[in-house]
């Protein structure tokens, strides 16, 4: 009888201690929390995955750093991922992408990354929801990245940037 009434109290204690989501939207303790993160396909004008390390002019991951400045010009590098062509269910998505997840814990809602592939350097925008969930915008070096149409948008949001072929210098 003191075991039965035991696991009652437990249950109790676990059904009704912790909502999920409350009335307001507000998210408890034991709720998981979706950070959004950037996934960004790169490809040439002629659109080749400059990712996909067997294609020519591809970048490595040496090729590639992610970081923020202070307003004093120092960097904090940040962490990114190369991500191999995924499946979601029966879709396919060819291309290998950048992940880039956001800290949302310390950002206003507004965030400046910089983009560097090889000696190339990008300015990324970031401009999230209200309520920091998913990204409004994104814009890279000035201009509205394209993002993608396809069934992949109910699963990913992925964002293209298209790199011009550097020109040596004469």
């Amino acid at each position: 009888m003191k075991k039965t009434l035991i696991a009652l109290c437990a249950l109790f204690i676990i059904s009704f201690g912790c909502k999920k989501i409350d009335d307001e939207g507000m998210v408890c303790g034991c709720s998981p929390v979706h950070a959004p993160a950037v996934f960004l396909s790169i490809k040439n004008e002629t659109g080749t995955d400059l990712l996909n390390k067997s294609n020519a002019g591809a970048y490595s991951k040496t090729d590639i750093q992610v970081y923020q400045k202070d307003p004093s010009g120092q960097t904090t590098p940040l962490q990114s991922i190369i991500r191999e062509p995924f499946d979601y269910g029966n879709k396919r998505f060819e291309s290998y992408s950048l992940l880039l997840p956001l800290d949302i814990a310390n950002q206003s809602g507004n965030s400046t990354y910089y983009l560097k592939l090889k000696t190339k350097e990008h300015l990324i925008k970031v401009q999230l929801t209200e309520d920091k969930s998913d990204i409004a915008s994104l814009l890279i070096d000035g201009q509205t990245a394209t993002t993608d149409n396809t069934d992949l948008k109910n699963y990913a949001k992925m964002f293209y940037l298209v790199q011009q072929e550097e020109t040596p210098p004469l």
